[in-house]
């Protein structure tokens, strides 16, 4: 009647596991090297620059700032940080109106 097998492999599925096991690892390393999609970690001299459908927020360092990667581009620039003696005349783009700041801020 030909070979026939006792007991029955314990069925575990090998394929999910490497796939689980894999994302774990690569949210890891992305999580060490700061790479994170949506999750910025700002320096004390950093903005983050986040550009969504209909506006435009900048967030200050340091600190952690979230964002959705889908509908929001996002990049960190430097910042300028004035001295009690320096101002900068800043321009809003979409109505063209002009504020000047005072330091010290960034």
């Amino acid at each position: 009647r030909g070979w026939r097998r006792r007991h029955a492999r314990p069925t575990m599925p090998v394929i999910p596991a490497i796939g689980f096991a894999a994302c774990g690892l690569a949210t890891l390393v992305a999580l060490s090297l700061g790479n994170l999609p949506g999750l910025a970690f700002l320096q004390p001299n950093e903005q983050l620059h986040m550009r969504g459908l209909s506006d435009i927020h900048v967030k200050n360092g340091p600190g952690i700032a979230t964002y959705l990667p889908l509908v929001t581009r996002a990049r960190k620039r430097n910042g300028v940080k004035l001295d009690e003696t320096q101002y900068a005349v800043v321009r809003n783009s979409l109505t063209a109106e002009e504020v000047t700041i005072e330091g010290p801020t960034l």
